[in-house]
């Protein structure tokens, strides 16, 4: 869909709806309203980070700054914010991608510091069987939501302990892949 001006328009709308929905805080919600969610806050800006580095090209200086505004405020939140009702590895581990992302786009080193914190709590809590906690214990789908956005984060990192992390997650998730012929 590369340089289709209509496919561009839907994602420009997109990305200024999202703007749109933040919080002066740079919070946004989950289900309720003025949640301040920092599940919501890494999973939006995960994927909309994600776009904003694709399309960036294509966006206009004004368009970009916007942007970069709204992800700066969002990754001041996710600094000052965090997860405390329980350890949910796929919350923390798109934190953590996210702020990397938001690294990227912005060059502020502590949204990149503040990836490592949450990734640091992943592996605190990471079993030896190689399960990312959730709730106290293992999740079989909650594990490949995980894996997968730390799988990101080791794209653009290459980070070793993080490969090692996956490597045992991955271990750990063949047991329960069925193939059938």
């Amino acid at each position: 869909f590369r340089g289709n001006e209509k496919v561009l328009g839907w994602a420009q709308a997109g990305l200024g709806f999202w703007r749109n929905l933040q919080h002066p805080d740079g919070s946004f919600d989950e289900a309720y309203p003025m949640e301040r969610s920092l599940a919501a806050t890494a999973f939006t800006c995960f994927y909309l980070g994600e776009a904003y580095l694709l399309l960036s090209e294509d966006l206009s200086e004004l368009e970009k700054e916007h942007l970069r505004d709204t992800f700066s405020r969002a990754g001041l939140w996710l600094c000052r914010n965090d997860d405390h009702h329980s350890t949910l590895s796929n919350h923390l581990a798109t934190a953590a991608v996210s702020l990397y992302i938001l690294y990227k786009i912005t060059g502020e080193n502590r949204f990149k510091q503040r990836s490592k914190y949450f990734l640091n709590r992943i592996y605190s809590c990471q079993s030896k069987e190689g399960w990312y906690e959730e709730y106290g214990g293992a999740d079989i789908g909650y594990q490949t939501h995980t894996t997968f956005y730390l799988a990101r984060l080791w794209q653009y990192t290459s980070d070793e302990k993080l490969l090692s992390s996956l490597k045992s997650s991955i271990h750990f998730l063949k047991y329960f892949i069925i193939i059938q012929t």
